[in-house]
């Protein structure tokens, strides 16, 4: 017998007596909030009563206090309950004396979760029909997007802390022995390197899949510098290894500054470079046209995709992501590294809306936990506070990350970017040339650039030496002279 068709009219899913019996075991007892306040919120909860007090118990919690149901009582005190139910202190008391066992708290959480997990798909599917159902050509890559996005965002948000990709301890032993094996003898898939080789040995040879790495610097320090010249050299096809597919997300800058700056990167180490600026305003010979096409016909091989929309969220980021990997697979590529520019101008959702720490905290996580499901590296380019401008010496620190929130948690590496001539041509000495010393050092110090891991899962924390000409679009390895 087939199932029957739901109507408009069928009831959204829910779990009042989930509801009932947690707030109950939370009154009985406070220590039942312990087991589902790390996920659990109280937009989860059908009824809006239930969302109230549960967001009260949780203020409370957060105050030092217990949610008991005095406590509550009075936190809720001109809270006007609905027609026909009983006063508040009368229902919080029917709530604790029907209460279940604590224990059961966690189960009861995921009930709730999940109830309003499901009422969110049937709206998202709703909202998806309707956008099929409108009229006007070319808005399907937009509809697929938003679902896309609503479906990851949905995942995210349902993680409830239980066991993904379980495995016994000798499993997984097993395929790190399998990995081994594979590598001796020459079978196993390179990863893809940094394109500097005194970064890949310090984070274990390169750009990892399934590992999150910020790259943080203060404006005009060097960030997307570093994108577009480690972008180019994994995208870059070379007959010694695979082709390494990448997806730049520039949220910034739009497509044509970033290919201007990419030209300049891959003319940068010949006998005639050209800074970006020029390429993109147009400032070039008639043969710089000609090795400006040569780049163009280079560049149409590379498995490379700029997508320059702004204000995009991660769970649209990860949507895009999914379907840039599905289209190279199906030519015989991969995606391997997806690179972000940059996280402080990333759309956030209205889950903590003006909680900007918990904000980036929410993006981070779900970059991490895109790029273990897309088996990708990921490369997140972030702001420096102005702290670090306050300080004689301006070497980051971790605790510059700007709204850090989760940052230095989700990331595996961090890699902070300090250039010396960024304050060297800010410096009123080095400007008018008053101070001979301090020209001279300036002049010494002009293309260098340190990379200072943090933070480094794969290795120790050291500084890396780099070479940086910002007009150029370029870095390389070590000190260089032109």
């Amino acid at each position: 017998m087939n199932a029957r068709s739901p109507t408009p009219h069928d009831a959204l899913p829910c779990s009042i007596e989930a509801e009932q019996a947690l707030l109950g075991a939370i009154l009985l007892n406070p220590d039942a909030l312990n087991y589902v306040q790390g996920f659990l919120e109280a937009r989860h909860f059908s009824e809006s009563l239930h969302r109230t007090i549960y967001q009260a118990a949780l203020d409370i919690a957060a105050s030092g206090r217990a949610p008991t149901l005095i406590a509550l009582g009075a936190e809720l005190s001109g809270l006007e309950m609905p027609a026909n139910a009983p006063p508040l202190r009368a229902y919080l008391a029917r709530l604790t004396a029907e209460a279940p066992n604590v224990i059961n708290a966690r189960d009861y959480g995921e009930m709730i979760v999940d109830a309003w997990a499901r009422r969110e798909l049937i709206g998202l599917a709703e909202a998806t029909a309707a956008a099929a159902r409108a009229p006007g050509v070319g808005r399907l890559r937009e509809t697929l997007d938003d679902l896309d996005a609503g479906v990851i965002g949905l995942r995210n948000a349902t993680a409830t802390g239980d066991e993904r990709d379980r495995s016994t301890l000798a499993g997984g032993l097993a395929d790190v022995i399998s990995d081994a094996e594979a590598q001796a003898a020459g079978d196993a898939r390179p990863i893809p390197s940094t394109g500097f080789v005194d970064v890949d040995r310090a984070i274990s040879g390169g750009y990892r899949p399934g590992r999150l790495y910020v790259v943080a610097g203060r404006p005009g320090c060097g960030k997307t510098v570093f994108m577009c010249a480690s972008a180019r050299r994994v995208a870059r096809p070379r007959d010694d290894r695979p082709q390494f597919g990448v997806d730049i997300y520039s949220l910034e800058i739009d497509r044509r500054e970033l290919s201007a700056r990419m030209a300049a990167n891959a003319l940068a180490a010949g006998v005639s470079p050209l800074n970006y600026s020029n390429i993109l305003a147009g400032k070039v010979d008639p043969e710089d046209i000609e090795r400006l096409r040569a780049i163009e016909r280079s560049f149409s091989r590379f498995a490379l995709t700029v997508d320059a929309t702004p204000q995009l969220a991660a769970e649209q980021i990860e949507a895009r992501a999914k379907r840039t990997k599905q289209r190279l697979e199906r030519q015989g590529k991969t995606l391997d590294v997806v690179f972000v520019d940059y996280l402080q101008i990333m759309k956030f959702g209205e889950r903590y809306r003006g909680r900007r720490v918990d904000e980036i905290g929410e993006a981070t996580a779900s970059l991490k936990a895109m790029s273990k499901r897309l088996d990708v590296a990921v490369v997140l380019l972030s702001q420096l506070s102005r702290e670090v401008d306050k300080r004689d010496d301006k070497r980051p620190q971790l605790s510059d990350l700007r709204d850090s929130g989760t940052i230095e948690q989700d990331a595996d590496v961090v890699i902070v970017l300090y250039r010396p001539a960024y304050y060297d041509q800010r410096n009123p000495k080095v400007i008018d040339g008053t101070d001979s010393e301090a020209v001279a050092i300036a002049a010494a110090r002009a293309n260098d650039l340190e990379a200072i891991l943090l933070k480094n899962r794969l290795g120790p924390p050291k500084t890396i030496n780099l070479y940086c000409d910002v007009g150029r679009s370029f870095i390389d390895n070590g000190a260089k002279q032109w």
